[in-house]
This record gives structure tokens, sequence and C-alpha cells, in this order.
């Protein structure tokens, strides 16, 4: 058996896909209609980012790796919010927060502490409701 973050979804998606990708864009399309036209939806993107694969996001291509699958899902969040902006009245934008932020994924992978958490926290949280960020798209 497959280990949990390369199985694929009851659908046969890659999971990491569904989790980083598809299931934003799904809760994002049933909010719209509720939001006020002033919202914003800010996305978590990341610097890594790589051509998507669709056999990839289909599931059909293992093993990929956990670097191979975040970069290609980061890089689908960042295309489908730019899309998605062109169509919308609200605001919604793809954010990388800064580049190797202290996390558990930055640490496994690479072995650094990574900088201070709060780098990130403090640019989403204005990137959501500073006034820096009301023309952004």
């Amino acid at each position: 058996m497959p280990p949990a973050s390369t199985s694929p979804t009851e659908d046969g998606l890659d999971i990491r896909f569904a989790v980083n990708t598809i299931a934003p864009y799904l809760l994002t399309k049933k909010l719209l209609p509720n939001m006020p036209k002033h919202g914003r939806v800010i996305n978590l993107s990341s610097a890594a980012q790589a051509p998507v694969s669709l056999d990839a996001l289909a599931g059909s291509v293992f093993p990929l790796s956990d670097n191979q699958a975040y970069a290609q899902s980061k890089l689908g969040i960042t295309m489908w919010s730019k899309a998605l902006s062109a169509k919308e009245q609200q605001m919604i934008v793809a954010v990388n927060p800064a580049s190797f932020l202290g996390s558990k994924m930055v640490k496994e992978a690479y072995g650094v502490p990574g900088k201070d958490l709060s780098i990130g926290a403090d640019i989403l949280v204005e990137a959501a409701l500073g006034k820096k960020f009301e023309k952004a798209s």
C-alpha cells in the first residue's frame, strides 16, 4: 500500500492535488455567490512551482515525489486563482508569503529551520484585510 501522501482519493486523483488545488477551488466557487463584491479570496501559493502534469493530477503517475506534487499543485492554485479573478468581481489572488518559512515540510525536506512562520502569517493577514492589497489582482 502506498504512503498516505501518495494514495489516490476515492475518485482516483492525487491526494496532494485534491488538497492543495482542487478543494480550495471548489470551496471558492461555493462561497463566491455569498461574498460581497469587495470580498477577497487569498490562496496560499509558493515560489516552488512546476508545470502541471495532467496525468499526475489525475493520479495516474506514480510515484510522484512530494516535492513534484507540491510544486505542481501550487502552480495549479496560482493559475486558477488568476483565471477565476478575471471572471469574478471579488479579488482572488494567490500569494507566496515568503520562501523557506519554518514549516514541517521545509525542516524535513531541506534540513533547515526556516524563517519565522509569523512572516508568512502577517503577509496573509495583510493580503486578506489590509489596505495595501485592496486593488491587487
